[in-house]
């Protein structure tokens, strides 16, 4: 389920997968399926950041399909709204934020994940291949550290992230030393890329991550 031997978050890089196959269903459903037409419509679509990756897999074609119900609603509520009250109401329906089914099915999909992983580090093989991974991501080592009740095993996972962070500052100045020396040849593969793993353990993988103001796990 989880892969311990990448470069980036392990938890990120199973749940960017579990999105992309979510994705795909719903492109597909949303070009061929008034069912699933009606039901997007009637949640009023997917948040800002989902709403964009949909976009980003579907084809003009799929997306002309397949959004038309949805907006002919909204152009209901619009028209159907008077006063103060009701115009708020419609208008906090027209940008759901944090709340629709992907964000929904991401969340399911992330608990598992991090529940998988808690149960993996509880054994001495899985915590084994944890010290030699690149550890999670900061937003899930907060996570996976309320499921771990050993005191001994959360002071692991902490020392493990931070020889993580020495060895990707010591990697980073390298790569900006060989740089700056016209040393190119000398880099090696950590030194190229410890700043993106930086970044990635920072803020978790790209693909997942929302705008700060959005409320949302990742």
């Amino acid at each position: 389920m989880l892969n311990l031997r990448t470069r980036g978050c392990p938890v990120c890089d199973w749940l960017t997968g579990r999105m992309f196959d979510f994705f795909a269903k719903w492109q597909y459903a949303l070009a061929s399926n008034e069912s699933a037409q009606t039901t997007f419509a009637a949640a009023g679509g997917f948040c800002p950041l989902h709403t964009w990756q949909l976009a980003e897999m579907a084809s003009p074609e799929g997306l002309s399909v397949g959004l038309p119900l949805l907006m002919n609603r909204l152009s209901r509520d619009l028209s159907n709204s008077t006063g103060p009250a009701s115009a708020d109401s419609t208008v906090a329906r027209l940008r759901p934020v944090g709340h629709c089914a992907a964000c929904h099915f991401l969340a399911s999909e992330e608990q598992a994940a991090v529940s998988h992983l808690a149960e993996m580090i509880r054994t001495e093989p899985g915590l084994a291949l944890c010290r030699e991974s690149q550890g999670v991501c900061f937003s899930h080592l907060r996570w996976l550290l309320t499921m771990v009740d050993s005191e001994v095993l959360r002071g692991e996972l902490l020392a493990i992230a931070a020889r993580r962070c020495t060895e990707w500052a010591e990697d980073m100045q390298n790569y900006a030393m060989k740089r700056d020396a016209i040393r190119k040849a000398l880099l090696n593969r950590d030194e190229e890329d410890a700043y993106y793993r930086a970044i990635i353990h920072l803020a978790g993988a790209k693909a997942l991550c929302l705008p700060a103001q959005e409320e949302t796990r990742i």
